[in-house]
């Protein structure tokens, strides 16, 4: 095999190897739902995704009292709330504080 043979055997490979990276990363988002509106109120938010496909999932971030993992006693700071269910297109999705304060809220695909 000639050194110009072996070049274009490899360049043919990397083009491939560019091509799938490039397809499967069309697939991967064209997953996620688009078009989401959050509502956020004082201690818990709502969202609903209006396009895409697949399932979604609402966070909350929030501040106040929370129990962490490694503890018995609850503790003053900010933390996550627990996730919203996973959601399709068009379905409203609901997320708590508890006894803290929503500061901020995020719609992502559910893992």
């Amino acid at each position: 095999m000639g050194s110009t043979t072996r070049r274009t055997a490899v360049c043919a490979a990397l083009v491939g190897i560019t091509a799938g990276m490039v397809v499967g990363a069309g697939g991967a988002a064209q997953a996620a739902p688009t078009d989401c509106v959050i509502d956020r109120g004082l201690v818990d938010a709502t969202a609903v995704c209006h396009a895409g496909t697949g399932n979604s999932v609402l966070y909350v971030d929030c501040v106040g009292f929370y129990v962490p993992p490694t503890r018995y006693l609850p503790v003053f700071g900010n933390y996550r709330s627990g996730k919203s269910n996973h959601a399709p297109v068009g379905t409203t999705m609901h997320a708590s504080c508890g006894l803290g304060i929503a500061l901020g809220a995020e719609v992502r695909p559910a893992q």
